[in-house]
């Protein structure tokens, strides 16, 4: 993953024990796609976890 957003998105999800979608999109400025692709992303890199197991209104921690 390129750009500063990766990172972005981490510094965001160890701030808070659960983060999702919305609040991504909100910390970051950016669009919900490109907030449900940057987090699917980082699942798949092992970063972070999806919780809920759902295909909505899904919940991504950074502890394992």
């Amino acid at each position: 993953m390129k750009g500063e957003t990766p990172a972005r998105m981490i510094e965001a999800a160890l701030l808070r024990p659960l983060v999702g979608t919305e609040d991504i999109e909100r910390a970051l400025g950016i669009s919900r796609d490109s907030a449900e692709r940057g987090l699917a992303r980082l699942q798949e890199m092992g970063i972070l976890r999806e919780i809920t197991g759902r295909g909505r209104f899904r919940l991504w921690t950074a502890g394992r």
